[in-house]
């Protein structure tokens, strides 16, 4: 459903899709099997969200709470990037910070603003 409602619009559209197929490939390539895969696929997906977040945070209407969110997920994938080439369990904690605020963008922007 969100797919859906963003790939109708041209530029975000694009960095939906590409997150979602950037998902699919986290998902078919377990990192202990295929790890340099499963990074490259992670990074591309954090990367994404996060461009897409700027983009919705530029075009659609600044507000304090969405500039906070891109802050945290900012953070959160630095933690994510530093913790990627040990096997820590903050790796795991920055990254589901990390995708609760980009849920919560998403959410802001679908309910409150005309995309």
């Amino acid at each position: 459903m969100i797919v859906h409602a963003y790939t109708q619009n041209g530029w975000s559209g694009s960095f939906v899709y590409l997150g979602k197929k950037m998902l699919i490939g986290l998902v078919v390539t377990p990192h202990t099997v295929i790890n340099n895969f499963h990074k490259v696929f992670g990074i591309t997906l954090f990367a994404s969200q996060l461009i897409l977040s700027l983009y919705l945070l530029y075009t659609k209407g600044k507000n304090y709470w969405i500039f906070i969110l891109v802050i945290i997920m900012f953070t959160s994938g630095v933690f994510s990037a530093a913790f990627l080439t040990s096997a820590s369990s903050f790796m795991i904690q920055a990254q589901i910070i990390y995708q609760i605020a980009f849920v919560l963008i998403l959410n802001y922007y679908l309910t409150h603003k005309n995309i």
